[in-house]
């Protein structure tokens, strides 16, 4: 097994279950590291499967409502104990959890080179938003407007390489050229 997988230690949640926890909840709410490590369990409400996050753990400064879909509350459910932070992180630093991280990567068979780091998939997740809905990505990110999150998240070739795929051919519709 993964060194990685041996932190942290939590009472009651075995490591692997955090990591699938964390990148998850990530993957599924575009958070940024230091609000998933800030969370509160109480500020889950577990009834209309949300976050009710305060203005002071936010980047903004303002308060901000997640949304949990199926795949995060699930999660989420599964390292529940009565403890307060969702995602306590005990090693010393930010710099422990990027060489676990990476340790876990490496476990996982991912090169070096395709590594990454937890931004990536807040950018991912928003990318992927954005091309079902705009505004909807704007509000998962907390952005007051669409501009800072078309030019900081969006991977606009993904975007119009997928337009692209669904566009219907000429071919599709037109008798062949003789």
């Amino acid at each position: 097994a993964s060194v990685a997988m041996e932190v942290p230690k939590i009472p009651g949640v075995k490591p692997p279950a955090w990591w699938r926890a964390l990148l998850l909840v990530a993957f599924n709410t575009t958070l940024r590291i230091g609000t998933l490590f800030s969370m509160r369990m109480e500020d889950i409400d577990w009834q209309q499967n949300r976050l009710v996050l305060p203005a002071e753990r936010m980047k903004s400064q303002r308060p901000q409502i997640v949304y949990l879909n199926r795949a995060a509350i699930t999660v989420l459910r599964s390292i529940r104990t009565n403890r307060e932070l969702v995602f306590p992180w005990p090693q010393s630093n930010r710099r422990d959890f990027y060489t676990y991280l990476h340790r876990l990567e490496t476990a996982a068979g991912i090169p070096k080179k395709d590594q990454f780091a937890m931004h990536v998939i807040r950018k991912t997740t928003a990318s992927l938003i954005y091309g079902i809905s705009p505004a909807a990505a704007q509000f998962a990110l907390g952005h007051t407007t669409n501009d800072v999150t078309r030019k900081h998240y969006v991977d606009g070739g993904d975007l119009v390489a997928r337009a692209l795929d669904q566009l219907p051919q000429p071919s599709d519709v037109m008798p062949p050229i003789p």
